[in-house]
């Protein structure tokens, strides 16, 4: 009788295991994006906005698909066999675009199917194609780094949090710099407090949960073996 009867078996296992980790990323995902749209709600209150209760579902929708989107797959890069530095960072580039375009559309659905009342005031936004090319190389950096990391004696909770900061403020700030440059040719004036807030908020935290997630789900399932 062969030795490779139990071939499947650990085929299925290997399987089951990886679906486990993706759920695992996936749930903490959620709680990321919802988190995130709470420290935005709490700013934007703090500086005398008064958001409409289906506006904010809408956003939590985009923030919920985006981190879940984002973060997942950077996850499966870090499962396929071989290369994970690699892996991560192509799977960051890839998913960092997708994400940021299923994103938008969920949140133009949600708030078309909940009649969100479109803004008075025009908002100063990046074209969609520079933001595509933007998060594909931010999170293309944040797989390979992260990919990295997990890989030394160090990389820890706050070596995956640190460089998630890290990651989030270089382009956070190119997305500052960029909005603020277009608000400049366009209002002729500097980019409002309650604009810049939650770039910042959005382009520091998001890169900076998505790693601790994947560290939180790495470290359960070697824990659970």
């Amino acid at each position: 009788m062969s030795d490779a009867a139990p071939a499947p078996d650990l085929a299925a296992a290997n399987t089951d295991d990886l679906g486990r980790t993706l759920m695992r990323v996936a749930w903490l995902s959620i709680l990321l994006g919802i988190l995130i749209q709470l420290v935005l709600l709490v700013a934007g209150l703090a500086q005398g906005a008064q958001p409409s209760w289906v506006s904010q579902l809408a956003d939590t929708a985009k923030s919920v698909s985006w981190a879940t989107l984002v973060c997942v797959g950077v996850a499966v890069g870090r499962a396929i066999p071989g290369a994970r530095t690699v892996n991560m960072g192509l799977l960051g580039l890839l998913s960092g675009p997708m994400a940021f375009n299923v994103a938008k559309v969920v949140h133009r659905g949600v708030g078309e199917s909940l009649k969100v009342a479109p803004a008075t005031a025009a908002v100063i936004v990046l074209p969609a194609a520079t933001m595509g090319l933007i998060k594909a190389l931010e999170y293309g950096g944040l797989g390979a780094l992260i990919g990295w990391v997990s890989r030394r004696s160090w990389g820890r909770l706050g070596a995956h949090a640190g460089t998630g900061l890290a990651v989030g403020l270089v382009f956070g700030g190119l997305v500052y710099y960029l909005t603020n440059q277009l608000s400049m040719e366009t209002n002729g004036q500097p980019l409002a407090m309650a604009r810049a807030l939650p770039i910042f908020i959005n382009e520091t935290v998001f890169p900076m949960g998505c790693a601790v997630v994947l560290y939180t789900t790495d470290s359960i399932r070697r824990r659970m073996g």
